[in-house]
């Protein structure tokens, strides 16, 4: 809810910012190309681990708050954040739930991310905004440190298994 605010500081008038974020949503699409290359080539923790570090990378961007480019790039981060997180989570899911369990497990996953997550998020970013009245830097600042601690917590304590199946069980994606 931040960013709209910070494009139009940057002086996109109003009617744009739609359009200018839609570059995080267009950027979907390259991140989805390059996902089983990655996932094949550095397996799915580290595809995982680039897509926390994209986060902690984009908040940091906009943390910075100008120039121009910047706020781009961390727009176009999007998809790399989305796609390595919640496609890989997905995948991971995939890999360690029985057949019977599977659309259990992603209704519990949207349940986290959409029906907790996103409320307190909201919560949380509000209260993150009324304290920092003076610019982006802190109001970006502090998820960006939180995405570089959840990214070390996450190396150092999440084990993936060898390999993750494909939806249809017949292949395997390498996890290294």
């Amino acid at each position: 809810m931040a960013v709209p605010t910070l494009l139009t500081d940057l002086g996109v008038r109003g009617n744009w910012v739609p359009t200018v974020m839609l570059v995080g949503q267009v950027s979907e699409f390259p991140a989805l190309l390059l996902l089983s290359v990655l996932l094949r080539r550095i397996g799915a923790k580290a595809v995982f681990a680039l897509g926390i570090a994209a986060w902690a990378f984009r908040y940091c961007l906009f943390a910075i708050g100008s120039p121009w480019p910047l706020v781009l790039t961390g727009l176009a981060l999007h998809g790399v954040c989305h796609v390595f997180l919640i496609i890989v989570a997905q995948l991971y899911l995939d890999a360690k739930c029985s057949k019977d369990l599977r659309a259990t497990a992603q209704n519990l996953l949207s349940f986290i991310t959409l029906g907790i997550g996103l409320p307190l998020g909201t919560l949380l970013g509000g209260a993150l905004r009324e304290a920092s009245k003076d610019g982006p830097t802190r109001l970006f600042a502090a998820p960006a440190v939180a995405a570089v601690v959840l990214l070390v917590l996450f190396w150092t304590t999440i084990s993936f298994p060898a390999t993750l199946r494909t939806p249809d069980d017949t292949a395997e994606l390498p996890v290294k």
